[in-house]
């Protein structure tokens, strides 16, 4: 699911939770996002994973501090661009007030020099609207417990400067793929789940968790965002496929 799904999703879905369902065993989240449509309708698919609850929204910064220092999320996902105030400085406030409350930048903006600027402000992760729910939905639990996790296009954009100083380091035991196998990466990184993936290519469900298996042990990563990352990082593909 993609940003233009989430927004469609807000639009039958503005009901929300009530603040009084909190269990204390769930990652309590709270969403900062100017646009209510897609706000609702990322809440919502949220809140129907059992390991989360989303326990406040807002679309103002000076509307939103006053909560989260309040209910003292574990996760506040955060757009930068918000209206009379800037996403970023909120994070730095936010991680000054609340050092164990972790953000997630959620944005569309692909830029290096404000990806930097997050990571500065505290961020413990970075996101582009463009990304699929699924890698939402692993971002929110990977952070949760205390792991940066970042954008598969921005990790492989600036892994790519690293490339360019140190080209050796990095091109030391490239591991060969498969043609389809980077073919399922180039997907993967447009953000398309397992079963899109399947549809383009004719292929089950099953034989793409196959090739997936396949990709995290040749890559020896942990999930698909660090495959991903360390494919374009080492050229196997690149961001702008």
């Amino acid at each position: 699911m993609c940003y233009r799904e989430l927004f469609l999703l807000g639009l039958t879905l503005f009901i929300k939770p009530s603040l009084q369902e909190r269990r204390m065993d769930k990652i309590r989240i709270f969403l900062v996002d100017a646009h209510p449509l897609f706000r609702y309708g990322l809440l919502s698919v949220l809140n129907q994973q059992p390991e989360f609850q989303v326990i406040g929204d807002s679309s103002r910064c000076r509307d939103a501090i006053p909560v989260i220092e309040q209910l003292k999320p574990d996760v506040v996902i955060m757009d930068i661009f918000l209206p009379e105030c800037d996403g970023l400085k909120t994070t730095a406030y936010i991680k000054q007030k609340l050092p164990e409350t972790e953000v997630i930048i959620l944005t569309v903006s692909g830029s290096e020099e404000l990806f930097l600027q997050a990571m500065q402000a505290g961020a413990k992760g970075y996101l582009l609207k463009g990304a699929g729910i699924t890698e939402i939905i692993e971002t929110v639990k990977m952070v949760a417990r205390g792991n940066m996790m970042v954008s598969p296009l921005m990790a492989g954009k600036l892994m790519e400067r690293l490339r360019e100083k140190e080209p050796g380091k990095m091109e030391k035991g490239l591991p060969k793929l498969s043609s389809r196998e980077k073919e399922i990466l180039k997907l993967t990184a447009k953000g398309s789940s397992n079963r899109e993936i399947a549809s383009i290519l004719l292929i089950s469900n099953t034989t793409v968790k196959a090739h997936m298996r396949n990709i995290l042990e040749k890559l020896q990563v942990k999930n698909r965002t660090q495959a991903v990352s360390l494919a374009i990082a080492r050229g196997i593909i690149s961001h702008e496929n």
